[in-house]
């Protein structure tokens, strides 16, 4: 960039406007933004839908993604090359009390956990508090908590010390050993895609 100011849309110059979320600052700074405000509602009505090819999964995410009336939001977990779990979620004003799962609680397991209890399951619907759903992977570092803390989604640990998550990495990283350090940074590779709705 030359330093010039630049407005843009989806419309005006789209490449760069979609670029920009995810760029972290390093395409340029953002002075001024406009943003549409929708009103949130008081729970996620979630539907979990285990999947066990990949061809499948490609399928069905395309499908929900291509809907007119598309979902509030739409997340895949993938666990291995041929199962993964595809979430989609609408917000809702009401909960079926037994349907209501408070995932945000700290004796809960962590939710990528709770997410690949649905293979055994099948198809599941829930209702989750809204500002709980924006947090779900806090608790656990997504599935990073897993590499520091090993026992960290255990009953018991949860249930004594799951009030503590998630510590800071600062402190998780003081905690490690020069061969754990090493091997977790040259072996360890995090992949998170992101999809914008263009619609």
């Amino acid at each position: 960039m030359d330093g010039s100011i630049v407005e843009c849309s989806p419309y005006s110059d789209p490449e760069l406007f979609f670029s920009i979320p995810w760029s972290y600052g390093t395409i340029g700074f953002l002075t001024c933004v406009e943003i549409d405000i929708i009103p949130g509602r008081r729970f996620v009505k979630l539907d979990y839908i285990p999947m066990y090819s990949l061809e499948q999964m490609m399928e069905t995410l395309e499908r929900e993604l291509e809907r007119p009336d598309h979902h509030d939001f739409v997340e895949c977990i993938m666990f291995s090359r041929d199962q993964s779990v595809l979430m989609t979620g609408d917000m809702v004003e009401t909960a079926h009390p037994d349907k209501l799962n408070e995932i945000g609680l700290w004796h809960k397991p962590w939710f990528f956990k709770h997410v690949q209890t649905f293979f055994d399951t099948g198809p599941q619907t829930e209702h989750v508090p809204l500002q709980q759903y924006y947090h779900r992977h806090s608790r656990s570092l997504f599935w990073e908590l897993q590499q520091f803390i090993p026992f960290g989604n255990n009953v018991v640990f949860r249930y004594l010390f799951g009030w503590l998550m998630p510590p800071k990495v600062s402190l998780l990283k003081l905690t490690q050993g020069k061969s754990l350090k090493s091997l977790y940074e040259s072996k360890h590779i995090i992949q998170a895609t992101l999809i914008n709705d263009r619609s």
